[in-house]
């Protein structure tokens, strides 16, 4: 069995423009400052809830340490080497802890 081609035309005609989808047709929109604002408010607001999430459970830790008596962490806080070793130690747990509050916030402005 053997394949036959189609009839072609002898010369090649250009395909006519109906044939063509239409070409969209876009507005052309300003560019607004709430493109660079809002953006920039949830970053700084992002930073300000991390750093305040960080301040508050190294206070917590601190009370903790106190209240148990726990002298290793209390002299920690007399070192900032050492304080920068228990906030990155607790990353994870500080950032779940403002995650907790800045997911629901970002999801009431998305809708």
């Amino acid at each position: 069995m053997q394949y036959e081609q189609p009839d072609k035309p002898a010369d090649l005609t250009p395909v006519p423009d109906w044939t063509r989808p239409p070409v969209p047709e876009y507005r052309q929109n300003r560019f607004g400052l709430r493109t660079v604002f809002i953006p920039l408010v949830f970053i700084l607001l992002h930073l300000v809830v991390a750093s305040i999430v960080a301040t508050l459970y190294l206070i917590v830790l601190l009370f903790l340490a106190t209240t148990t008596g726990n002298q290793d962490i209390i002299n920690a806080f007399a070192d900032p080497t050492k304080i920068t070793q228990i906030m990155s130690q607790h990353y994870p747990i500080i950032t779940v802890l403002y995650s907790l509050f800045l997911i629901p916030l970002y999801s009431l402005y998305l809708f």
